[in-house]
């Protein structure tokens, strides 16, 4: 105990430098725990990684879709991937814009079917023939998957009319019995 009380530096309750240092210290620790740094939840601005160029230039032509021009000229490798992205409708209004287009996007518009169809390929290697799942008609030879994604389109609308008119005249039975 006496070496508590010859300690100058010990803790004493009544010395009020030693109560004012105290509160001192108790109140920067609250305020930094009061204060603490803001986190922003949202979508972070900063980027992770740096994207080539070539996709930074095909993000800004799809946000641009409407301005783009493509000249006889153009070569097809180079907008392939802006072509890749687009719409079945964007692809439609390019084509009927930029007549060079149609002849070179046939493997463009198989994509699109297979992925609005979920078409399945049944065959050997050698055969080009694909089943559905009852929503579209089989394709034949001759026609070009733009004629076919448009036809099943077509198809899949008729068969959803005829569908909704079934539907509609059951119910409508019903509630007249």
């Amino acid at each position: 105990m006496s070496q508590l009380v010859d300690n100058k530096h010990a803790f004493n309750p009544f010395d009020s430098k030693s109560m004012a240092n105290t509160r001192q210290t108790l109140n920067s620790l609250h305020e930094r725990k009061s204060n603490k740094t803001q986190v922003f939840s949202g979508i972070s601005r900063c980027v992770a990684t740096i994207r080539p160029l070539r996709e930074l230039c095909v993000d800004k032509l799809l946000k641009q879709l409407h301005k783009v021009v493509i000249t006889e000229d153009t070569d097809y490798q180079l907008i392939r991937p802006l072509l890749e992205k687009c719409s079945a409708i964007e692809l439609q209004r390019l084509e009927t814009l930029f007549s060079s287009l149609a002849s070179k996007t046939d493997q463009l518009w198989h994509e699109l079917c297979r992925n609005e169809f979920h078409f399945t390929t049944s065959c050997g290697p050698n055969e080009d023939k694909h089943e559905y799942i009852d929503c579209v008609p089989n394709k034949t030879s001759a026609e070009s998957w733009r004629h076919f994604y448009w036809r099943s389109m077509d198809y899949r609308k008729r068969k959803l009319e005829e569908i909704t008119s079934n539907i509609r005249h059951k119910s409508d039975s019903v509630k007249t019995s």
